[in-house]
């Protein structure tokens, strides 16, 4: 399969970060609540995955409990079953497990999963997480800034879309533009990933322009406005969004 046959689901409609939060609604990033009305109004989904003591991939962005939950200690310190009994942000919404969001989502919408980082090397978290979306009906993809991750959802049998994400913003633009060709395309072979998940502010770097050329495909975070929207869509192939409603194109 070619890679842009491969993307080309993942790529189709605005993705919203950690889904369609809005505080002012009652609904909190990486809550059921914002994947459910992520899908309402038919955008893709981005979350995130951590995993649990007991080998257990559920969505949290932080390895630390606390800003999002007030709970101390950190997710791979406590059961799933403990993580998912804790609230998020006093807001009476529960976090969920991997297997729940795939339940959820059921294939309505793309789902792009990033794998965060783990303070174990040897984690298998990205092995459990392929493991878990074996036969989940709808387009889905994996990215992680760690390309160790990457490499393991490869290594799992993955045969989706998998990405790298880089950041690249201010302050760290010198970082991709002088590091991308060596750090990411060294690792190409291995990864055999099919895009970038970047700052949308590095997408006039040089670097980021050739991989586009060459066919990779780009994926913009955090736009958080139209005027960003519009600066940014020419350079990438999708948005990762959120404090606004981007229009979704039919498809």
């Amino acid at each position: 399969m070619s890679a842009p046959a491969k993307t080309g689901p993942i790529f189709a409609r605005p993705i919203a970060h950690r889904g369609l939060h809005d505080k002012y609604a009652g609904r909190t990033r990486n809550s059921p609540e914002a994947f459910e009305a992520a899908i309402t109004y038919g955008y893709g989904i981005e979350c995130d995955l951590q995993m649990s003591a007991d080998e257990v991939p559920v969505v949290f962005h932080d390895s630390a409990l606390e800003r999002r939950t007030g709970a101390e200690g950190t997710v791979n310190e406590i059961s799933a079953e403990t993580f998912m009994g804790l609230e998020l942000g006093q807001t009476g919404q529960s976090p969920q497990s991997f297997a729940g969001l795939l339940d959820q989502v059921g294939g309505r919408v793309p789902l792009i999963v990033e794998l965060k980082k783990q303070s174990d090397p040897k984690s298998p978290l990205g092995r459990i997480a392929v493991e878990t979306a074996a036969g989940y009906p709808g387009p889905i993809a994996f990215k992680s800034f760690d390309p160790s991750l990457v490499a393991a959802v490869r290594q799992a049998g993955f045969s989706g879309p998998v990405g790298i994400v880089i950041n690249g913003g201010p302050g760290d633009a010198n970082a991709v533009s002088g590091r991308l060709a060596l750090q990411h395309l060294v690792h190409a072979p291995a990864n055999e990933f099919d895009f970038l998940s970047l700052n949308h502010l590095a997408l006039e770097l040089p670097a980021v322009n050739l991989l586009r050329r060459v066919g990779k495909k780009i994926m913009a975070w955090t736009v958080c406005t139209p005027a960003e929207a519009a600066k940014s869509r020419p350079l990438c192939d999708q948005i990762i969004f959120e404090g606004f409603f981007p229009p979704v194109a039919n498809e």
